[in-house]
Protein backbone atom coordinates (compact mmCIF):
# COMPACT_ATOMS: atom_id res chain seq x y z
CA UNK A 1 0.00 0.00 0.00
CA UNK A 2 0.98 3.64 -0.38
CA UNK A 3 1.04 4.21 3.38
CA UNK A 4 3.41 1.28 4.02
CA UNK A 5 5.64 2.36 1.12
CA UNK A 6 5.78 5.89 2.49
CA UNK A 7 6.67 4.61 5.96
CA UNK A 8 9.44 2.42 4.57
CA UNK A 9 10.75 5.37 2.57
CA UNK A 10 10.86 7.52 5.71
CA UNK A 11 12.87 4.82 7.53
CA UNK A 12 15.46 4.67 4.75
CA UNK A 13 15.70 8.47 4.65
CA UNK A 14 16.38 8.57 8.38
CA UNK A 15 19.12 5.94 8.23
CA UNK A 16 21.95 8.25 7.04
CA UNK A 17 21.02 10.83 9.67
CA UNK A 18 20.80 8.17 12.38
CA UNK A 19 24.19 6.74 11.35
CA UNK A 20 25.82 10.18 11.31
CA UNK A 21 24.38 11.11 14.71
CA UNK A 22 25.56 7.88 16.34
CA UNK A 23 29.00 8.14 14.77
CA UNK A 24 29.38 11.76 15.90
CA UNK A 25 28.23 10.84 19.42
CA UNK A 26 30.70 7.98 19.78
CA UNK A 27 33.58 10.04 18.36
CA UNK A 28 32.77 12.76 20.91
CA UNK A 29 32.53 10.08 23.62
CA UNK A 30 36.24 9.35 23.12
CA UNK A 31 37.39 12.88 22.28
CA UNK A 32 36.34 14.40 25.61
CA UNK A 33 38.49 12.09 27.79
CA UNK A 34 41.29 12.42 25.23
CA UNK A 35 41.30 16.18 25.72
CA UNK A 36 41.24 15.75 29.52
CA UNK A 37 44.10 13.25 29.31
CA UNK A 38 46.14 15.72 27.25
CA UNK A 39 45.57 18.39 29.90
CA UNK A 40 46.59 16.02 32.72
CA UNK A 41 49.75 14.88 30.90
CA UNK A 42 50.85 18.49 30.31
CA UNK A 43 50.22 19.44 33.93
CA UNK A 44 51.87 16.30 35.33
CA UNK A 45 54.99 16.44 33.17
CA UNK A 46 55.50 20.16 33.52
CA UNK A 47 57.31 22.38 31.06
CA UNK A 48 58.69 20.51 28.05
CA UNK A 49 61.82 22.10 26.67
CA UNK A 50 63.55 19.60 24.41
CA UNK A 51 62.00 18.38 21.18
CA UNK A 52 61.78 14.83 22.57
CA UNK A 53 59.87 16.05 25.60
CA UNK A 54 57.48 18.12 23.50
CA UNK A 55 56.86 15.09 21.28
CA UNK A 56 56.22 12.89 24.33
CA UNK A 57 53.74 15.31 25.90
CA UNK A 58 51.92 15.67 22.58
CA UNK A 59 51.73 11.96 21.70
CA UNK A 60 51.27 10.37 25.15
CA UNK A 61 47.50 11.09 25.40
CA UNK A 62 46.92 9.06 22.24
CA UNK A 63 48.64 6.05 23.81
CA UNK A 64 46.69 6.45 27.06
CA UNK A 65 43.35 6.55 25.25
CA UNK A 66 44.40 3.68 22.99
CA UNK A 67 44.98 1.57 26.11
CA UNK A 68 41.65 2.54 27.68
CA UNK A 69 39.76 1.89 24.45
CA UNK A 70 41.50 -1.45 23.89
CA UNK A 71 40.64 -2.76 27.36
CA UNK A 72 37.02 -1.66 26.97
CA UNK A 73 36.32 -3.12 23.52
CA UNK A 74 38.36 -6.28 24.10
CA UNK A 75 36.34 -6.96 27.25
CA UNK A 76 33.18 -6.39 25.20
CA UNK A 77 34.58 -8.84 22.63
CA UNK A 78 34.61 -11.54 25.31
CA UNK A 79 30.86 -11.22 25.85
CA UNK A 80 30.06 -10.86 22.14
CA UNK A 81 32.12 -13.95 21.35
CA UNK A 82 30.37 -15.90 24.11
CA UNK A 83 26.97 -14.84 22.76
CA UNK A 84 27.92 -16.00 19.27
CA UNK A 85 29.27 -19.34 20.45
CA UNK A 86 26.10 -19.91 22.48
CA UNK A 87 23.97 -19.96 19.32
CA UNK A 88 22.84 -23.50 18.52
CA UNK A 89 23.36 -23.45 14.75
CA UNK A 90 26.97 -22.70 13.72
CA UNK A 91 25.88 -20.88 10.54
CA UNK A 92 23.91 -18.39 12.62
CA UNK A 93 27.08 -17.32 14.42
CA UNK A 94 28.10 -15.38 11.32
CA UNK A 95 24.85 -13.63 10.42
CA UNK A 96 21.82 -12.28 12.28
CA UNK A 97 18.68 -13.69 10.72
CA UNK A 98 15.11 -14.60 11.63
CA UNK A 99 16.06 -18.07 12.85
CA UNK A 100 18.69 -16.75 15.25
CA UNK A 101 17.56 -16.51 18.85
CA UNK A 102 19.15 -13.46 20.47
CA UNK A 103 18.24 -11.84 23.72
CA UNK A 104 17.41 -8.19 23.24
CA UNK A 105 20.03 -7.23 25.84
CA UNK A 106 22.71 -9.14 23.90
CA UNK A 107 21.76 -7.40 20.66
CA UNK A 108 21.88 -3.99 22.33
CA UNK A 109 25.22 -4.77 23.95
CA UNK A 110 26.68 -5.90 20.62
CA UNK A 111 25.44 -2.75 18.90
CA UNK A 112 26.82 -0.43 21.59
CA UNK A 113 30.17 -2.26 21.63
CA UNK A 114 30.43 -1.96 17.87
CA UNK A 115 29.61 1.74 17.89
CA UNK A 116 32.21 2.47 20.58
CA UNK A 117 34.80 0.60 18.55
CA UNK A 118 33.89 2.30 15.27
CA UNK A 119 33.67 5.76 16.85
CA UNK A 120 37.11 5.49 18.39
CA UNK A 121 38.71 4.17 15.20
CA UNK A 122 37.09 6.91 13.10
CA UNK A 123 38.14 9.68 15.49
CA UNK A 124 41.66 8.32 15.78
CA UNK A 125 41.89 8.07 11.99
CA UNK A 126 41.02 11.77 11.77
CA UNK A 127 43.86 12.53 14.20
CA UNK A 128 46.24 10.40 12.14
CA UNK A 129 45.35 12.21 8.92
CA UNK A 130 45.36 15.67 10.50
CA UNK A 131 48.83 15.22 12.03
CA UNK A 132 50.26 12.84 9.44
CA UNK A 133 52.88 11.39 9.79
CA UNK A 134 53.42 12.45 13.41
CA UNK A 135 51.09 9.88 15.00
CA UNK A 136 51.52 7.14 12.42
CA UNK A 137 52.26 6.46 8.79
CA UNK A 138 50.57 4.56 5.96
CA UNK A 139 50.46 1.29 7.90
CA UNK A 140 48.45 2.90 10.71
CA UNK A 141 46.08 4.60 8.29
CA UNK A 142 45.47 1.26 6.50
CA UNK A 143 45.02 -0.48 9.88
CA UNK A 144 42.33 1.96 10.99
CA UNK A 145 40.57 1.94 7.61
CA UNK A 146 40.39 -1.87 7.58
CA UNK A 147 39.08 -2.01 11.15
CA UNK A 148 36.41 0.59 10.37
CA UNK A 149 35.36 -1.49 7.34
CA UNK A 150 35.07 -4.59 9.56
CA UNK A 151 33.00 -2.64 12.06
CA UNK A 152 30.63 -1.36 9.38
CA UNK A 153 30.31 -4.84 7.91
CA UNK A 154 29.43 -6.33 11.29
CA UNK A 155 27.21 -3.46 12.36
CA UNK A 156 25.26 -2.62 9.22
CA UNK A 157 24.93 -5.89 7.36
CA UNK A 158 25.29 -7.95 10.57
CA UNK A 159 27.62 -10.43 8.92
CA UNK A 160 30.77 -12.15 10.22
CA UNK A 161 29.78 -11.45 13.81
CA UNK A 162 31.91 -14.22 15.36
CA UNK A 163 35.11 -13.13 13.53
CA UNK A 164 34.34 -9.56 14.58
CA UNK A 165 34.48 -10.68 18.22
CA UNK A 166 37.94 -12.15 17.49
CA UNK A 167 39.02 -8.78 16.14
CA UNK A 168 37.89 -7.09 19.35
CA UNK A 169 39.72 -9.68 21.46
CA UNK A 170 42.89 -8.87 19.55
CA UNK A 171 42.81 -5.42 21.15
CA UNK A 172 44.09 -7.00 24.36
CA UNK A 173 47.57 -6.76 22.78
CA UNK A 174 47.36 -2.95 22.51
CA UNK A 175 48.12 -2.15 26.20
CA UNK A 176 51.29 -4.27 25.95
CA UNK A 177 52.45 -2.31 22.90
CA UNK A 178 51.64 0.99 24.62
CA UNK A 179 53.61 -0.06 27.70
CA UNK A 180 56.54 -0.96 25.44
CA UNK A 181 56.39 2.54 23.91
CA UNK A 182 56.34 4.15 27.37
CA UNK A 183 59.36 2.15 28.54
CA UNK A 184 61.27 3.09 25.39
CA UNK A 185 60.44 6.75 25.91
CA UNK A 186 61.47 6.73 29.54
CA UNK A 187 64.72 4.81 29.11
CA UNK A 188 66.05 5.83 25.70
CA UNK A 189 64.30 8.91 24.31
CA UNK A 190 63.55 11.50 26.98
CA UNK A 191 66.83 11.36 28.96
CA UNK A 192 65.39 13.73 31.53
CA UNK A 193 66.31 14.21 35.16
CA UNK A 194 62.60 14.30 35.87
CA UNK A 195 62.25 10.73 34.59
CA UNK A 196 65.17 9.65 36.79
CA UNK A 197 63.41 11.06 39.86
CA UNK A 198 60.19 9.23 38.94
CA UNK A 199 62.09 5.97 38.47
CA UNK A 200 63.78 6.32 41.84
CA UNK A 201 60.44 7.03 43.50
CA UNK A 202 59.23 3.71 42.06
CA UNK A 203 62.19 1.85 43.52
CA UNK A 204 64.74 2.12 40.69
CA UNK A 205 68.31 1.64 41.97
CA UNK A 206 70.39 2.17 38.84
CA UNK A 207 72.80 4.95 38.05
CA UNK A 208 72.91 7.94 35.71
CA UNK A 209 74.22 7.03 32.28
CA UNK A 210 74.85 10.62 31.20
CA UNK A 211 74.33 14.02 32.76
CA UNK A 212 74.07 17.30 30.89
CA UNK A 213 76.43 20.03 32.08
CA UNK A 214 73.53 22.50 32.19
CA UNK A 215 73.37 23.90 35.77
CA UNK A 216 69.66 24.74 35.53
CA UNK A 217 68.19 21.44 34.50
CA UNK A 218 69.97 18.17 33.81
CA UNK A 219 67.96 17.36 30.71
CA UNK A 220 70.59 15.00 29.41
CA UNK A 221 70.28 12.42 32.16
CA UNK A 222 69.44 8.86 31.28
CA UNK A 223 68.89 5.55 33.03
CA UNK A 224 71.34 2.66 32.93
CA UNK A 225 69.95 -0.79 33.59
CA UNK A 226 67.18 -1.78 35.99
CA UNK A 227 67.69 -2.26 39.70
Amino acid sequence: TLSSSSAASDVYKRQPLDFTAKLAATVLFWEIPRALTSFIVRKTYGKAETEKEKEFVHVAPAYVMSTVHALAVASAGLRIGWVMLSIRLPRDRYYYNSSTLFKLSDMKFTEIGNWLFCGYMFGDLLHLLWEYPRLGKVDMVAHHACFIACSLLAGHSQTMMLPFSWLLLGEFSTPILCLRWLIQQMTYELKSERVVRWARALGYKGCLLYTSPSPRDQRGSGLAGWG
